[in-house]
């Protein structure tokens, strides 16, 4: 039956007392002629890469949820996490699925092609997929297509004073507000937008004179604030290696609602094991409020802080900005 997928049990036949012959006991008897179909199992998609030179392969079970093909997807090198979304249709009488799968706008423009780019995905096994003629294939639904660039250029017949200067676009009967032609008051440029870059870092007292040491200590830990989130706990010296505390940093601050995706550059000063971390918002546009601070020993105990600076012992960790963000005041306008 064509709602009724699968292997499934015999009829059971019942005539006792309805079925009449002429001579001897009639009887009925059932027998499978072909099995059922169930579909179980797993197969491979591959993907070489926007640029071509990322290949690779991942495994989706045959009834993967939604959520697990983008789990999968993503582990795919040239995928970025947050750039696939999926919905799932099934399963029909065979135990068969159907993925449909977006593609998202990210900071890197990853799925914006460019005439002759080719970076599709494809099925490159089904060997482990279990079935009467089992298959898995991909279709595309919509193809993306190349944005349009439209170039703005301002110039000015004379004069110096250019930072009052402004002007208004126009779309579809809609008016921005005033843009002006030198965005950046500062300098009189034109402003890009430049991501915002904050320091952290950590610093001790030489106390050898009286006993003491001269290096950060191991138990010294730190969490950052922004608005009402706040990291877990990072410990701050790690033997001196200041990548360890910084790959701690970019990961606690993009679980964070608040980012998407950070860059954090680690220096370190040898012996003390002092550090400098310069965290560089990537995809989070304009000035940005400072992240605060709070230092503790062991993560546990007194805490100092949230501040732009705070202790534990004769250490101390500080937060500053050595760049301020700036938004594109074009893009921010014709976003509005």
């Amino acid at each position: 039956h064509d709602d009724q997928g699968g292997d499934q049990p015999l009829l059971t036949p019942v005539y006792e007392g309805t079925l009449l012959g002429l001579s001897g006991d009639p009887w009925v008897e059932t027998s499978e002629v072909r099995a059922g179909n169930t579909l179980s199992g797993s197969f491979n998609v591959s993907f070489a890469g926007v640029d071509g030179v990322h290949p690779g392969t991942t495994v989706i079970q045959h009834d993967a949820t939604a959520e697990d093909v983008v789990e999968a997807l993503t582990r795919l090198p040239g995928v970025p996490a947050g750039t696939v979304a999926v919905s799932r249709s099934g399963p029909d009488p065979e135990n068969g699925y159907v993925w449909t799968v977006s593609f998202l706008d990210d900071a890197e423009r990853t799925w914006e092609k460019d005439l002759g780019d080719d970076f599709d995905f494809e099925i490159a096994s089904t060997a482990n997929l279990i079935g009467v003629d089992a298959r898995a294939k991909i279709e595309v639904l919509r193809e993306g297509t190349m944005k349009e660039i439209q170039l703005l250029n301002v110039t000015r017949g004379g004069g110096n004073d250019t930072k009052n200067d402004y002007f208004y676009l126009e779309f579809g009967g809609q008016i921005t507000g005033k843009i002006f032609a030198a965005s950046d008051p500062k300098t009189g440029e034109c402003g890009d937008a430049v991501p915002e870059v904050q320091r952290i870092s950590s610093r001790t007292v030489d106390t050898t004179a009286s006993g003491g040491d001269a290096a950060v200590s191991p138990r010294t830990t730190f969490r950052l604030g922004y608005g009402r989130e706040t990291t877990g706990y990072i410990y701050a010296a790690n033997g001196g290696d200041c990548s360890v505390a910084g790959a701690k940093i970019e990961a606690e601050l993009e679980a964070l609602d608040a980012f998407y995706e950070v860059d954090v550059a680690s220096s370190a000063t040898l012996g003390s094991h002092e550090c400098d971390w310069d965290v560089t918002f990537s995809t989070t546009a304009g000035n940005l409020d400072e992240l605060s601070i709070s230092v503790s020993r062991d993560a546990a105990g007194p805490e100092d802080g949230p501040s732009s600076s705070a202790q534990a012992g004769d250490d101390t960790m500080t937060v500053a900005t050595t760049t301020e963000g700036r938004t594109d005041i074009v893009q921010s306008e014709l976003e509005a």
